[in-house]
């Protein structure tokens, strides 16, 4: 049996009703809180590459190949991809991504029991993440050392949400 386990990510935040579109036109990739062009492709559920689909102003994010869930998110102006992650703490970003979100400093700084071990942690704020239509402010967000991919969003964001 061939089932695509989906994870009912962003389900209608408490007070919010948002859908997201994902749309691929002439091989660039977009979300949007419209529907996609007549030109442009969207991703359905039936994809296994992370595709983001929605309907009734839920959006679902699937399981990709490898097993996770991969959501693109917008920091600040930037776009990361980030893995959903419900054991994950905090929310959470490379150095790297740190660094094109021009941190200089810190507000505290920390050490971390991660599934990897013991990790430094730099807390910030960002100002702005937005997730497809659904935009929110002065979110607070870990720079972790050593993070292997560009960011989690944890269960310090996650809450906000019915899952």
């Amino acid at each position: 049996m061939n089932i695509l386990f989906a994870l009912l990510v962003l389900l209608l935040p408490v007070h919010a009703f948002a859908q997201v579109f994902k749309c691929v036109n002439s091989g660039a990739v977009s979300h949007s809180s419209i529907p996609c062009s007549s030109g442009a492709a969207s991703y359905n559920s039936s994809r296994t590459s992370g595709a983001v689909s929605s309907s009734n102003g839920v959006i679902t994010v699937h399981r990709s190949v490898d097993g996770v869930y991969p959501l693109q998110v917008n920091l600040n102006g930037i776009n990361v991809s980030m893995l959903v992650d419900t054991g994950a703490t905090y929310t959470t970003v490379s150095s790297r991504i740190g660094s094109e979100l021009g941190v200089h400093s810190c507000e505290a700084t920390g050490i971390s029991n991660t599934a990897n071990g013991q990790t430094s942690f730099c807390s910030i704020t960002v100002s702005s993440l937005s997730v497809g239509a659904l935009r929110f402010s002065n979110v607070p967000v870990k720079i972790q050392a050593g993070l292997s991919m560009d960011g989690l969003l944890g269960n310090d964001f996650l809450s906000h949400f019915k899952i």
